[in-house]
């Protein structure tokens, strides 16, 4: 006799290890953030090595579907994750700025209005969701941001708190490099979530890297998804320095042990494959 069918959340189930939680985000988001991008990396490889290849050492027909198949659901799941690691540390930033020399709040909500294209509203029903769960402001804040699939946006969003560096300048945490190749990422998992994994000749003029791609399939080679967690690795390391720099060039000298201790843990970048941060 058949199992009954289930609804589809009768399918969610407890994980058989334990993975990244918000805490972990929330605590230091770099490297929470790192430890799921070398678990897909880790179960690329596995998937890899479980497919059939032909007597040439290649990999079947059947095979190379299947690996582009999950290979574009990595991606996905990846940048879901980058997403939630930029969110998570400008949460980190903004619950710590009270440990500032200087933060003018007024100029903050100014700058952060216009870089989100509109004021910064909070939906009532959505925040009362977050009752007796002790979420942090930073959270509700950034939660209810939005474009933080755009690196500039999210270079603004960082601006906005008016740190400088030891030459009184500001930077963006977010370099002209690595913009895009984040926007040639985001592009694609736009395509592989919104429009059957086709990028769009509209969406292929968006990024130039991604010129003379449109109305083509995305097909991603096999160690793509390797590739994709060992780049992460220093643009991670990057993002984070910058603004870790920033920060401390900026907060008080009087702050206690534990205080530093915490804002040491929420800019550090730390990972299994120690290498791939150099």
């Amino acid at each position: 006799m058949a199992k009954p069918q289930k609804e589809f959340y009768g399918y969610i189930t407890e994980s058989s290890t334990k993975g990244n939680s918000l805490l972990d985000y929330t605590e230091s988001p770099a490297t929470a953030f790192l430890k799921s991008v070398n678990e897909a990396k880790n179960a690329s490889v596995a998937c890899l090595r479980q497919f059939k290849k032909n007597k040439e050492g290649e990999y079947t027909q059947p095979s190379i579907r299947s690996i582009q198949l999950i290979n574009a659901g990595l991606l996905a799941t990846i940048m879901g994750n980058f997403e939630t690691f930029q969110k998570y540390l400008f949460a980190g930033v903004f619950e710590y700025s009270i440990y500032l020399r200087k933060f003018e709040l007024k100029s903050f909500f100014t700058k952060i209005n216009t870089s989100n294209g509109s004021s910064a509203s909070i939906d009532l029903e959505r925040f009362a969701a977050f009752r007796d769960n002790q979420t942090a402001v930073g959270l509700i804040l950034a939660d209810n941001l939005k474009n933080w699939q755009s690196a500039h946006c999210v270079n603004s969003y960082f601006r906005a708190f008016g740190l400088r560096d030891a030459h009184n300048h500001q930077i963006d945490i977010i370099s002209a490099d690595t913009r895009e190749s984040l926007s040639v990422l985001w592009q694609m998992r736009h395509s592989i979530v919104h429009t059957a994994s086709t990028i769009s000749i509209p969406d292929a003029q968006k990024v130039p890297k991604l010129h003379g791609f449109g109305d083509k399939v995305i097909a991603l080679e096999p160690q793509f998804i390797s590739e994709v967690a060992r780049k992460f690795h220093p643009i991670i390391k990057e993002i984070t320095d910058n603004i870790g720099d920033l920060f401390k060039n900026n907060m008080r000298i009087d702050l206690s042990a534990d205080i530093k201790h915490k804002i040491d843990k929420l800019f550090l970048v730390d990972s299994t494959y120690k290498a791939w941060l150099k």
